[in-house]
């Protein structure tokens, strides 16, 4: 309204002398370092308001913890306690290296007897306010406002009469400055409250901040991006073959005869049906699934779900890999025995043979148990025996290519005897007419060792003389050969008929000029079906 408070007017009822001595001696003791607090720090006051400033502090004390620990954490997410300690150790180890060592310990210090007050004799008058002035040490509030009145009381007797007012006057004076630091604090407290206020402000935003970083990917976009790590990251490939080669090699290695177990497998409940991949799959899934657990930071709310869900969106096509790394790896073991049945089984000791010969693995298969010994140990075949290796399939599919490769050595061992210059000839013709046995028999007994050798495989197996061809008739190996042989007979058969239809056209082109009629030989001419006929027989 325009109003103001009017000035004070002077007090006149006490001296100016008195009053100047009065608060001077008063202030001497209730101003000294009181920036803040006024006369005597609020004198009655002083506890109440020691309860505020605290609150400011420790107001002061969370915001600044929020704004910047509690931040700081926030964003650091899952590494922060991992982080604070390093940076604690760290700290520590440098305050640690700040403290003075032993040798700085031991340094001599200033000697300072010569200032000790208690070796310095004083008259008693000289101290005559020690008592006074050891109560007013470290004294507060009431405590220092009473301690500082005897005092000043004492020292100035000549105002004893002024001496109720004085004090009085002097109270009013610590009164207002409390009110001053009362309002102070306040506006300290309320300026401290917002900023705790900013300070959770700040707090709440990180977090959110945080939290939409962390959950940028629902379930199904982070299963995804979980899948791609797996076929990457993980190594699994793009159709998982990769994580199923463990199970391929341990189904490879299991097939045997006398193999009744199944193998462990993992189950994968889906809504409805289930899904079954191998123990040694699921293992392998396991060991890369920390590789990609890192992609679950971005999707921390549904984290827990992602390894299932991933888990059955996966099993048809781990399923699948399953299916065709174990035909992968069977066609492998095949390929790799083959491999080394060309390397290690074949000989080159016949100089006239420049192709080599494969006869030691031929005539006998338990060779290759132990020239193949890695790649069929590799395929789950024992090779410490002959016994143990015929527990497996593998090796039955391979005893079987070797029976097959002997009746083809047999075979051709055989054609190469009989297409010889001096027996048959490359088109047999040189034994048109010549029954089976001396056709055979052609062949020297020694050429025919692959034949002799299939024959003892078959047919004295077990007889304890088998290993020894002396032992062998020639006339069993004859015929033996004569059954195994009956394609180069029908070869020469069929030689013979292209011989004799030959021999036929050119008859009928000589005679009749033609194939397939006569017709150019007629009855006028005096040639008829008896001397056609006739000429042809003569031919």
């Amino acid at each position: 309204s325009g109003t103001k408070v009017s000035t004070a007017a002077k007090n006149i009822v006490v001296s100016e002398e008195c009053q100047a001595k009065w608060e001077g001696c008063m202030d001497s003791f209730c101003m000294l370092d009181n920036a803040n607090g006024g006369r005597c720090v609020c004198s009655d006051k002083n506890q109440e308001l020691n309860k505020i400033l605290a609150e400011i502090e420790k107001l002061d004390q969370q915001s600044y913890q929020m704004a910047t620990f509690g931040v700081e954490r926030i964003e650091m997410g899952d590494a922060a306690n991992d982080a604070i300690a390093q940076a604690q150790a760290v700290a520590d180890s440098i305050l640690k290296s700040d403290e003075p060592d032993e040798k700085t310990k031991k340094k001599r210090t200033l000697n300072l007897d010569a200032w000790n007050l208690d070796s310095i004799d004083m008259d008693d008058d000289e101290f005559a306010f020690e008592s006074d002035m050891t109560s007013i040490e470290n004294a507060e509030g009431d405590a220092l406002y009473s301690s500082a009145v005897n005092i000043c009381s004492a020292q100035i007797p000549e105002c004893a009469n002024d001496l109720n007012m004085l004090r009085l006057m002097y109270s009013q004076k610590i009164k207002s400055d409390c009110s001053a630091y009362e309002n102070s604090l306040k506006k300290s407290k309320t300026a401290s409250q917002q900023k705790l206020n900013t300070a959770e402000q700040a707090l709440r935003e990180a977090a959110l901040e945080q939290y939409k970083t962390a959950n940028k990917w629902d379930l199904g976009q982070c299963t995804v991006q979980f899948k791609k790590c797996m076929q990457t990251t993980g190594g699994c490939g793009e159709d998982f073959s990769k994580c199923a080669v463990m199970m391929a090699m341990d189904s490879t290695n299991s097939t045997t005869k006398s193999s009744s177990s199944k193998s462990k497998s993992h189950k994968i409940k889906g809504a409805v049906t289930d899904i079954e991949i191998s123990a040694s799959t699921y293992d392998m899934l396991m060991s890369k699934k920390p590789l990609c657990e890192s992609v679950t930071k971005s999707c921390v709310k549904v984290a827990s779900q992602v390894w299932d869900t991933f888990l059955k969106e996966v099993a048809p096509e781990v399923k699948s890999a399953e299916l065709i790394a174990e035909n992968n790896a069977r066609q492998d073991c095949i390929g790799n025995i083959t491999s080394c049945f060309h390397k290690a089984c074949k000989d080159n000791i016949d100089p006239n043979d420049k192709d080599g010969s494969f006869d030691m693995c031929l005539s006998n298969p338990g060779t290759m148990l132990n020239v193949c010994k890695i790649p069929l140990n590799t395929c789950g075949i024992d090779s410490s025996s002959v016994a143990t290796a015929e527990q497996s399939d593998i090796w039955e599919y391979v005893l079987a290519r070797l029976t097959a490769m002997r009746v083809d050595a047999c075979t051709n061992e055989v054609k190469e005897c009989l297409t010889a210059e001096d027996r048959c000839g490359k088109d047999y013709t040189q034994c048109i007419g010549l029954d089976t046995d001396t056709i055979v028999r052609m062949c020297p007994f020694e050429k025919l060792v692959a034949c002799t050798d299939r024959y003892r495989k078959e047919n004295l197996e077990d007889d304890e003389s088998a290993n020894k061809v002396k032992n062998i008739n020639e006339d069993d190996v004859y015929n033996y050969v004569a059954d195994i042989a009956q394609g180069i007979f029908l070869n020469i058969d069929n030689n013979f008929m292209t011989e004799c239809q030959k021999a036929l056209d050119d008859a009928m082109i000589k005679v009749c000029g033609d194939t397939e009629n006569c017709d150019s030989m007629t009855v006028d001419d005096g040639i008829g079906t008896r001397s056609l006929e006739y000429k042809i027989c003569e031919y």
